[in-house]
């Protein structure tokens, strides 16, 4: 388990507006959320396999 993102009308909006929600609204508790996960998935490698 790599984390909880919560449901937020705002990764909506950022997508419609065509902005990543991380550069929207960089203090959001969904943004902190993204970024555990991301954190999670460079620490154990995957992204670099997944490159591959």
């Amino acid at each position: 388990f790599l984390g909880e993102i919560p449901i937020d009308p705002a990764v909506a909006e950022a997508g419609d507006a065509g902005t990543p929600l991380v550069a929207r609204n960089a203090d959001s508790e969904t943004t902190k959320a993204f970024r555990d996960v991301a954190r999670q998935l460079i620490g154990e490698g995957l992204l670099e396999r997944v490159a591959k």
